[in-house]
C-alpha cells in the first residue's frame, strides 16, 4: 500500500499531540514509532521527534487491517473507507473534547447529581402543595388528605417511569389521548 508522504507540507505534530488525537498514552505512541510509525521529522537531542498526521492515520489504518488478517471472511478491504472512517472517529473525538472544554457537554457525573437535585426539589414542591393550597384557601382542610394522596399517587407513577417513550405515553394519556 503507497502511504502519503510524511514530507507532505502540512502541520507536523508533537508526540504527545498524536497520542491525544488517537485516545493514546506518549509513550505508545514511542511504542509505534519503534513498531515503524513514520516520522516526519525524527528528533536529536534536546528536539522532540514531529510527525505527520495524515501519514500516521494511514499507518494505523493498514496496522488494523493487518491486525483483522486483511479483512472478513477473505473480502477484499477498502483502505479508503478504513482511512475515512479513522478520520471520522478522530474528527468526532476532537469535536467532543472540544465541546467539553467549551462547556457546551457537560460531564455524566454532573448531569446526573444536577438532575438528582431537580427531581428531589420537584418531589418536595409536591408534597408541599396540598398544606400551601389549604392555606390559600383553594382546597379545604377536609379534602387535604385527598389531595396529598393524588400527589403521592402522581409520584408514584412517575417513579415508574424508565423510558423517554414512557414519559410521552404519560403525557399523551395526561391530554385525554389514548394509551
Amino acid at each position: 500500500m503507497s502511504q502519503p508522504s510524511s514530507t507532505t507540507p502540512s502541520r507536523l505534530f508533537s508526540r504527545s499531540e498524536i497520542a491525544e488525537a488517537f485516545g493514546v498514552t506518549p509513550h505508545r505512541i514511542t511504542k509505534w514509532t519503534s513498531d515503524g510509525m513514520p516520522v516526519a521529522d525524527r528528533g536529536a537531542r534536546g528536539r522532540q521527534s514531529r510527525y505527520n498526521l495524515r501519514a500516521v492515520v494511514a499507518w494505523e489504518v493498514e496496522r488494523r487491517v493487518q491486525a483483522r488478517g486483511g479483512g472478513r471472511a477473505g473480502a477484499p478491504i477498502d483502505l479508503a473507507l478504513e482511512r475515512a472512517k479513522l478520520a471520522r472517529e478522530l474528527i468526532e473525538r476532537a469535536r467532543i473534547e472540544n465541546d467539553v472544554r467549551r462547556k457546551a457537554l457537560l460531564p455524566r457525573d454532573q448531569v446526573v447529581r444536577d438532575g438528582k437535585a431537580f427531581v428531589i426539589a420537584c418531589r418536595a414542591k409536591l408534597l408541599a402543595l396540598p398544606s400551601r393550597l389549604v392555606q390559600l384557601g383553594h382546597v379545604l382542610v377536609e379534602k387535604q388528605t385527598s389531595v396529598k394522596d393524588l400527589v403521592c399517587e402522581a409520584l408514584l407513577e412517575l417513579s415508574r417511569m424508565e423510558t423517554v417513550a414512557d414519559c410521552r405515553k404519560a403525557t399523551r394519556v395526561a391530554k385525554g389521548g389514548s394509551k
